[in-house]
Order: C-alpha cells, then sequence, then structure tokens
C-alpha cells in the first residue's frame, strides 16, 4: 500500500514503513501539487485509490477546495481502477451562525457543487448514518455508504485513572471552532473546588490558522495548571492519553465525525463536550456516551466538570461506555469494509445492506 500525503518540512518526500510507503507529493494552496498527484497515480500501476478527504484539506481558499475535490471523479475518468472517496464533513452539518461570514451564496453553491463530484467517485462511504439520509435528500446523484470511523485497539486496555490529580485533555488542531478561551475560565473555576486539577491542551494551530497555538499559549500558557504541548507524535500518544482523566469537547461545531471522540473511545475516556446539535451527530451517536454542559459557559463547563469528578461511578459509566463503543467497530473492521469496496465499488448497495446499514 502506498499513502500520498502532503509535504512537510519535516518529513522525508519518500518513507518506507515497512508495510507500506508514504510518498509525500502534494501541498495545500497548490494547483501544481494536485495535478503532481494525478500523474502519480496514473504511472504507479495501482489496483485502486482511496481519496480520504475533509472540504478543507487541499487548501485555504475556495479555488483549491473545489479543485482537490474535483480529484475523485477526475482519477475516475483518467484512471481503469476502482476510485473510492471517504466524505468527512458536509457543509451542511456545520450550525448555521458558526459558518464563516465569507460563505456567501455563491461558496455554498460551490460547496454543494464540489460536494456532487465527490459523490461521483466509483463509490462513497460517509462516517455517520445521518450524512448518507442528508445526501440522499439533497444530492440528486450518488448513494453513499455509511462505513463507521472506527477506533483503534488501546495499547494499555484503555481506562481513565480515577484518582487524583484530575487532568483534562484538550486535544486536536487548534483553531477558532474550538473554544479555548471558555475551557480555561471554566478550569480556573474548576481549581477553586480541585485545587491540584490540570488542564492540558494537546495539538498545533489548525492549517487553515497558522500560529493560532501560539496565540493561545500567549494568552493563556501562564494559568495555573494549563500546559500546552504543541503538535503530538505519534510514539507520545499513548503517555498523552493514558495520563488523562476526562477530555473536553468545547467546540462551537463539527463539520463531520470527531476524531478525537473516536479516540476518547479508543482510550475508554469520559467526555465533557459543548451541547449542540452538531456535537451529538459527531459524537455519541456514533456510540459511546458524554457529559453535555451549555456552550460558551465557563460556569457549566466547570459545574459539570466537579460534578462528575465528586460522582465517580458516573465518571466510570461513561468511560466504560466509551470502552465497549470503541470495541463495537475497531479500524479493522472499518478497514474490511473499505476493502470490499475497493475490490468492487458496484457492490456497495448490497454491502451496506450486509452490514446492517441499509442501502
Amino acid at each position: 500500500m502506498t499513502v500520498f500525503a502532503r509535504r512537510t518540512d519535516r518529513a522525508p518526500d519518500v518513507e518506507d514503513r515497512g508495510d507500506y510507503e508514504v510518498r509525500r507529493v502534494w501541498a495545500r494552496d497548490s494547483a501544481r501539487s494536485a495535478w503532481a498527484l494525478v500523474s502519480e497515480l496514473r504511472t504507479g500501476g495501482y489496483d485502486a485509490v482511496q481519496f480520504n478527504l475533509h472540504m478543507t484539506y487541499f487548501g485555504t481558499t475556495n479555488a483549491h477546495r473545489f479543485l482537490g475535490l474535483a480529484l475523485p471523479p477526475l482519477c475516475r475518468a483518467l484512471l481503469d481502477v476502482p476510485v473510492v472517496t471517504t466524505l468527512h464533513d458536509l457543509l451542511e452539518i456545520v450550525e448555521e451562525d458558526h459558518v464563516d461570514d465569507t460563505v456567501g451564496t455563491l461558496e455554498r453553491l460551490g460547496a454543494r457543487a464540489a460536494t456532487q463530484l465527490v459523490l461521483l467517485s466509483d463509490a462513497t462511504t460517509v462516517t455517520a448514518a445521518e450524512y448518507r439520509d442528508i445526501v440522499a435528500e439533497r444530492y440528486p446523484v450518488g448513494d453513499p455508504v455509511h462505513v463507521p470511523h472506527g477506533t483503534f485497539v488501546r495499547a494499555d486496555g484503555g481506562g481513565a485513572p480515577m484518582e487524583a490529580p484530575l487532568r483534562l485533555l484538550v486535544f486536536g488542531f487548534l483553531g477558532p471552532t474550538k473554544d479555548i478561551e471558555t475551557a480555561v475560565r471554566g478550569f480556573a473555576a474548576v481549581r477553586e473546588a480541585v485545587p491540584d486539577a490540570e488542564l492540558v491542551i494537546a495539538g498545533g494551530s489548525h492549517p487553515d490558522y497558522p500560529g493560532h497555538r501560539e496565540e493561545l499559549e500567549a494568552r493563556f500558557g501562564d494559568e495555573p495548571g494549563v500546559a500546552f504541548t504543541g503538535y503530538v507524535e505519534e510514539d507520545s500518544m499513548d503517555e498523552v492519553w493514558g495520563d488523562a482523566t476526562a477530555v473536553l469537547m468545547p467546540y462551537h461545531t463539527c463539520t463531520g465525525v470527531s476524531g478525537v471522540f473516536q479516540l476518547a473511545k479508543s482510550y475508554g475516556k469520559p467526555v465533557v463536550a459543548f451541547e449542540n446539535d452538531g456535537m451529538r451527530t459527531s459524537t455519541v451517536e456514533t456510540g459511546g456516551d458524554a457529559a453535555f454542559v451549555d456552550p460558551g459557559s465557563p460556569a457549566a463547563l466547570a459545574d459539570g466538570i466537579v460534578a462528575l469528578w465528586e460522582d465517580r461511578d458516573r465518571l466510570r459509566e461513561i468511560a466504560d461506555a466509551n470502552a465497549a463503543a470503541g470495541d463495537a467497530v475497531s479500524m479493522t473492521e472499518t478497514t474490511d469494509r473499505m476493502v470490499e469496496l475497493l475490490a468492487d465499488p458496484s457492490t456497495a448497495s448490497a454491502a451496506a445492506t450486509e452490514w446492517g446499514e441499509g442501502a
């Protein structure tokens, strides 16, 4: 297997990882690298191609994003092999009051057109059943299959430490959709009740918002009990996640199934999240449990966290529910479903019925 990844300053262009090879051949905001990706696929003699996409993967401008999302149908036309796309997010599921002010009628039409282009792949999968229903209702062409996100096998069997100190984890790319200000202000109130509590904010700046993490650390890095780790390397994942008592998800909105929540299930961690429709779809509707609090309220967040810390049975109940949900659909099962589609995309509808997901 070959992974075609984005070029970075920190990694080599070609890397042999034993069972697979990583080739870093494309860059964000680059039409030239999009064509380089197509050229690599045309000359590489591959048996099938899977695109693993978010709407904004390929750039910070709408033109580059549109070009990137046009690659699956373009490759379907140019390559004599199956092309399967996993679409992780949709504009339609973003909370209306959190859609960027620059997203007007033309941008919405462009996003819908780009989504329709993606649906022209030989087969398209989505990570939540609700996304499949949205596509069926709003797009005339395309019949996506729900293939759950899947979770990784826990290195240590998972589970959350229930003894002090209370260590809270915010994880992932840092951008405006994560309300770090409310998290830090709420955490200050938590420390009034739990003086040795810790808040670990792990992750680098979102690619669309370079320097955002640095700005946050400059504002909040000196707050008592607050620590910023920056980007977390793969080798450090078990340590960062294993030490966490609970995971905070102070999100204004979610654009797709939350990878952070899937990690929480993988590690058997309880979750405290802002209450909004997008969050429920992105988290507990994929399996598992969370404690939800009013968004944007430091007091509500603090009250929710302290209440859980004082009610260890409820804290463990959420952790156990997430661990069980993590065991329900492993990444291995997700991979098996994807391999089945890659082998013969025409079986998508039949496969969905067999998996119990509906057509």
